[in-house]
């Protein structure tokens, strides 16, 4: 851990030296734990970009009970126009809000592209093993417009041979209200999923399933900014097993 926070040291104090541009969060997230107990994370990030030449993040999360640990990392740059990172960053995939019912890849350590509206991610099964041993590709397109934005994405595992295809809607507007979402297959198990999310008023709402089950889950969030601190809350209802699960969370961007 002390290692951890001796690289932060030295990263901001190389942007204090070479006047790169920092930013970050921190967010506290308070939720039901798995013993009914009620328990807050808290999720630290930074980043820094040297105009075109360099960026970089690190994010920490402490989970009750537990330590800070690394939860996600990267290293990049800009070549020719393309932008190259390295570390454990996510993925390119479409999302949407709960996300429970959709079909996500796994990508731990990965090397990323991307170069105006395409992504392309080769992730790593183990990249201190074996640099040369990948786990999935995966590459998305982005469509926007006026009125919208549509994503495609598809995910291909080296490993088992199944594909994952998916598809989002973002930033569409009826009047004053938002509408989105995103569907993917998942190939192995022949299953849809899909999610429905709505803007209004500054909640979101969204509801999932799948072709097997059409309707899984019901949820609802809601953020507020006092004075740079947003304030949120968020409900999920599970219909399945009748199950609510609410969170309150407070975060402050930098």
């Amino acid at each position: 851990m002390r290692m951890v926070f001796t690289t932060l040291a030295a990263v901001v104090f190389a942007g204090s030296a070479f006047a790169a541009d920092l930013s970050g969060e921190i967010k506290s997230t308070v939720a039901e734990t798995s013993k009914g107990d009620w328990g807050a994370t808290t999720e630290f990030t930074l980043g820094i970009a040297a105009g075109d030449v360099a960026n970089g993040s690190i994010e920490l999360k402490a989970v009750p009970g537990g330590d800070f640990d690394v939860d996600e990392w990267h290293l990049g740059t800009t070549i020719n126009m393309v932008g190259l990172s390295f570390g454990k960053q996510g993925d390119v995939w479409v999302g949407a809000e709960g996300e429970h019912s959709l079909s996500i890849p796994t990508m731990g350590d990965s090397l990323q592209a991307n170069i105006g509206a395409g992504s392309l991610a080769l992730g790593f099964n183990d990249v201190k093993a074996d640099v040369s041993d990948l786990s999935n590709i995966q590459g998305s397109y982005k469509i926007g417009s006026g009125v919208g934005s549509i994503t495609g994405a598809v995910d291909y595992n080296l490993n088992s041979d199944n594909i994952i295809v998916g598809a989002s809607l973002s930033d569409f507007k009826v009047g004053s209200t938002g509408l989105g979402g995103a569907v993917t297959y998942d190939t192995d198990l022949e299953l849809f999923g899909y999610e429905g999310v709505t803007t209004l008023a500054g909640a979101t709402l969204y509801a999932n399933g799948t072709d097997a089950d059409l309707l899984q889950n019901l949820g609802i969030g809601y953020d507020h900014n006092m004075s740079g601190v947003t304030l949120g809350t968020d409900i999920n209802y599970n219909l399945d097993n009748e199950d609510w699960t609410p969170s309150v969370h407070l975060s402050f961007n930098f």
